[in-house]
C-alpha cells in the first residue's frame, strides 16, 4: 500500500470509527425499540438481521401498536359518548316517573 493511500487512510479513520459507533448505537435503539415491541431482529430474519427489510418489521410493529390505540381512543370516544346518552335518557325517565 503506498505511503499516500496509508495517509489518507489514516486521516479518515477516526471519521469511520465515529460513524460506525453511531451506527451501532441506533441499530441498538432499533433492537430494543423492537424488543419492547414483540420483535426479535434475530428472529424470523429477512435477510441480514441489520438489513432494511428485517428492521422495518419494527416499525410495522410500532404502526400496527398506533393503529390499535388510535382505535380503542375512537371506540372509548364512541362509548363515552352512548353512556352520557343512556344517562339524560335515564334522567328523563326518572323525571317523568316522579311527577
Amino acid at each position: 500500500m503506498s505511503s499516500e493511500l496509508q495517509a489518507a487512510l489514516k486521516a479518515v479513520e477516526g471519521a469511520v470509527y465515529a460513524e460506525n459507533e453511531r451506527g451501532g448505537e441506533a441499530r441498538a435503539v432499533v433492537a430494543e425499540v423492537g424488543r419492547l415491541v414483540g420483535i426479535s431482529l434475530g428472529a424470523q430474519v429477512i435477510g441480514e438481521v441489520w438489513a432494511v427489510a428485517n428492521m422495518q418489521r419494527v416499525i410495522k410493529a410500532v404502526r400496527d401498536m398506533r393503529d390499535s390505540r388510535d382505535a380503542l381512543i375512537r371506540e372509548n370516544f364512541a362509548l363515552r359518548k352512548e353512556c352520557q346518552q343512556l344517562h339524560r335518557e335515564l334522567d328523563t325517565i326518572a323525571e317523568e316517573s316522579s311527577r
